[in-house]
């Protein structure tokens, strides 16, 4: 698993952008087979008003990738696969993986250590390879408690 976040912050304007990305590398199951890896980018811009409001844009992207099988045991699937009846492989194969991209408006309240949120994930581009579920729109909601350490005095030595 590979993860990045950048951060850049303007304080007279009360302006923040920053990005994060994140990649997972998938491993063969018991089966042999690998379900695709997982890449993610993610583009933030975020603003504050009235010191304790905030308004947040983010473009997020995905890659997924396909279904796959080691050489030495795609034969072994594909057989067993019509031995049971189940869909071919293959036809698993080209019905796995897929590009997404997303725009997600948020809106915060903070105050102390407390911060309440609203988020609104719409779909605005999907490219999925074969049959699956796409995405729909999704509502999130949360409460964040941030635990802030205090620095301890130094220990006067006599």
């Amino acid at each position: 698993m590979f993860y990045s976040f950048f951060f850049r912050q303007y304080k007279k304007q009360k302006f923040r952008v920053f990005a994060n990305s994140l990649y997972i590398k998938k491993g063969y199951n018991s089966l042999d087979e690998k379900f695709g890896d997982y890449t993610s980018l993610s583009v933030f811009a975020s603003k504050t008003f009235f010191r304790k409001w905030g308004l947040t844009s983010q473009i997020k992207g995905e890659n997924v990738g396909q279904l796959q099988a080691k050489q030495s045991k795609l034969i072994d699937l594909i057989v067993s696969d019509q031995y049971f009846g189940l869909p071919n492989f293959l036809e698993k194969q080209n019905a796995t993986g897929g590009k997404k991209l997303f725009f997600i408006p948020q809106i915060s309240y903070s105050q102390n250590n407390f911060t309440i949120f609203a988020s609104y994930e719409i779909p605005l581009y999907q490219n999925l390879n074969g049959v699956q579920f796409a995405s729909q729109q999704q509502f999130t909601f949360g409460i964040n408690y941030r635990f802030l350490t205090k620095e301890c005095p130094p220990e006067i030595k006599l």
